[in-house]
């Protein structure tokens, strides 16, 4: 069985929540605060934000979120929380989520993570902490 990532149905989230938050609790405390965890579902169920899922064998190995972010003159799609194994084996799916942003009036990608995704992201922009991607 082949590994892809879905974006999932806000309709849906509650049935993937217990699946998803351990993979992503440790990037909400990451946040500083920003959020919590009922923060994010919230604005999952509400549509202010996106779930993205890979299972394999019945089992959810990533879990991210998206946010569309409107600026005064542009339009960014933000990927908020990612978790999971093997992260790695995973940036495969970045194309779709930035076909999905493209897709939803997005000029371009951002992630707000630790430098050491500037070491994996290599066509990524690095502004401190900040990568950013046109698309």
């Amino acid at each position: 069985m082949d590994r892809s990532l879905h974006l999932v149905p806000r309709e849906n989230v509650h049935m993937v929540w217990t699946h998803v938050i351990p993979l992503l609790q440790p990037a909400i405390e990451r946040g500083h605060g920003t959020a919590t965890d009922r923060d994010l579902y919230e604005a999952l169920v509400a549509g202010e934000a996106q779930l993205w899922a890979c299972a394999f064998d019945e089992k959810v190995e990533l879990a991210l979120t998206t946010k569309i972010v409107q600026y005064k003159r542009n339009r960014s799609l933000l990927i908020q929380y990612i978790g999971g194994g093997n992260l790695k084996e995973y940036l495969s799916f970045l194309p779709d989520i930035e076909e999905w942003g493209k897709k939803n009036d997005c000029n371009f990608i951002e992630l707000f993570g630790r430098k050491g995704w500037a070491r994996i992201l290599k066509d990524w922009d690095d502004s401190v902490i900040l990568l950013r991607k046109d698309l």
